[in-house]
């Protein structure tokens, strides 16, 4: 993104494939890969779509449908070039890493929850979609907060969305009913349809979180909270109060926090 950021998109290309070439050699291809749909998708996709004028949301929603199809075409030709599946080889990976930890003593008593190393394992495999979603998704908001803040402003001005208007944001009215659904999966043991519900659930409650975290900033600029304490008091709320961020923006479509905070202060 930073080559977008100053105006300087020509040297993307090259700058992606610098450090394409050097994940290849630390860690592999499998791990390239990854790199190549990831991040490229991040850096190189995510900037053409808020350059061209869309809206934040869509820009988002295209590029997670660019991560999926070049995640699909790395997977089919990952299989024609080694015969392998790439979800055995992701299997592989999560064994090996989870066995170093466990060698190191990282990841004992509270860190695997009491549970022997093959459910563990087993656990990291179930969740790792949601894990990679939830993390393209606040990459792609950091991403697109630093090139709306740090932009040359001739490039900036192409954006429709800005930063200020975080603070009012709120996710679509239809995104309850799969949090509500997906959420429902987890009552009970649905075999892999609560494997589904519960990546579905963790990543519609990141993006709730997102809505808590705006809702949160509309309160500080209404009480005028400026500076270090203002960071500090997120920081506080996203590391140790993360079920009132979440309930905050869940909760949010039927009690409307902002619009009461307008009636309050005009009555």
């Amino acid at each position: 993104m930073l080559a977008h950021v100053r105006g300087k998109a020509r040297f993307i290309f090259s700058a992606f494939l610098v450090n394409f070439l050097w994940v290849v050699v630390a860690a592999g291809w499998v791990s390239g890969g990854f790199y190549l749909c990831l991040i490229g998708s991040i850096g190189i996709a995510f900037p053409r779509y808020l350059l061209a004028g869309r809206s934040a949301e869509s820009s988002i929603g295209f590029t997670f449908a660019w991560i999926l199809g070049t995640l699909f075409i790395f997977g089919v030709v990952y299989f024609f070039a080694t015969g392998q599946q790439p979800w055995v080889t992701v299997q592989e990976q999560v064994a090996v890493m989870v066995d170093q930890l466990i060698s190191t003593n990282q990841i004992q008593g509270p860190m695997s929850g009491g549970l022997p190393p093959e459910q563990v394992k087993q656990n990291l495999l179930k969740e790792l979609p949601s894990a990679a979603a939830i993390f393209c998704l606040l990459s792609l908001w950091v991403n697109m907060t630093l090139f709306i803040r740090l932009g040359a402003p001739e490039t900036v001005k192409r954006v429709s969305f800005r930063v200020d208007e975080f603070k009012r944001w709120k996710s679509p009215e239809w995104f309850i009913w799969p949090a509500i659904l997906s959420g429902a999966t987890l009552l009970y043991d649905f075999g892999w349809a609560s494997v589904v519900g519960v990546n579905v659930f963790k990543f519609m409650m990141a993006i709730y979180a997102l809505q808590g975290l705006a809702i949160l900033s509309f309160f500080f600029d209404h009480f005028r909270l400026r500076g270090i304490f203002r960071s500090v008091l997120v920081l506080v709320i996203v590391f140790f109060m993360m079920p009132l961020l979440l309930g905050i923006g869940f909760f949010d479509l039927w009690f409307d926090f902002r619009a009461k905070l307008g009636q309050s202060k005009d009555t």
